[in-house]
């Protein structure tokens, strides 16, 4: 397959409909194997422990390399094929290697649908699992494609990007006072018996879970907007 100039591939972003659309068909497909599969797996081999064990090895291991190993061999997955989307190493049309997919696919499916959402802030239409992968998501044959069908990322800020080990310090001191703000309203807002004793329950419970999440979720967001030069103390300087 020939390479592509990162322009080509620029005009070529994949719109969240289309990518969640290929999310879906590809949950649907592993569900199915896994559901059909345990069936006629525990029914066939009821009197054999050890091959049904085996049975439900096999049906793991398709589950864990199905996404990986279609993207690297193939660019894409069946969902992908289906939503008219593929998958390739950013600012080529090369298809990744399979370490990098198989990184891709681990990121997804501990993020979910919320690693979409990375897409918004970045300037290759990246979510968090294609960031981590170096990959982009384009549209497959621009013929079939609908207007609707293509995204325009937010654009590269201009300017000369700080240096690395300046976005670094800065990333890690947003991310030391979000840690602070948060443990001060985690302070006004849970129990003495939750603090002190580590006996949290009902509400605390709950509140912990969402200041937990409310910092991974800024923690994330600073190391993108910090790295694509958007934080406040490490924004591209003017040439």
């Amino acid at each position: 397959m020939s390479p592509e100039s990162p322009a080509t591939n620029q005009s070529r972003y994949a719109a969240l409909g289309l990518r969640f659309r290929a999310f879906r068909i590809d949950l649907f497909l592993c569900l199915a194997v896994f559901v059909v599969g345990s069936l006629v797996a525990g029914i066939a081999l009821e009197n054999h422990p050890s091959a049904r064990a085996a049975a439900f090895g096999l049906i793991l291991a398709f589950l864990l390399c199905y996404e990986p190993f279609m993207v690297a061999r193939y660019g894409a997955t069946y969902g992908h094929l289906k939503a008219n989307i593929r998958i390739s190493r950013a600012g080529t049309d090369a298809n990744l290697p399979f370490w990098r997919a198989t990184a891709r696919s681990l990121v997804k499916e501990i993020f979910g649908i919320f690693s979409f959402f990375f897409m918004f802030i970045t300037h290759r239409a990246q979510g968090l699992h294609d960031l981590i992968a170096g990959a982009t998501v384009i549209i497959r044959d621009p013929l079939t494609a609908r207007p609707e069908d293509y995204f325009s990322p937010q654009p590269e800020p201009p300017g000369q990007p700080a240096a690395p080990i300046r976005r670094i310090g800065v990333i890690v001191l947003y991310n030391l006072l979000l840690l602070l703000l948060l443990g001060g309203v985690g302070t006004m807002t849970l129990s003495a018996a939750c603090i002190g004793q580590h006996d949290c329950q009902g509400t605390d419970e709950l509140i912990r879970s969402l200041l937990s999440t409310g910092w991974l979720i800024l923690c994330i967001v600073s190391i993108i907007l910090g790295w694509t030069g958007r934080l406040p103390g490490c924004r591209n300087r003017p040439q």
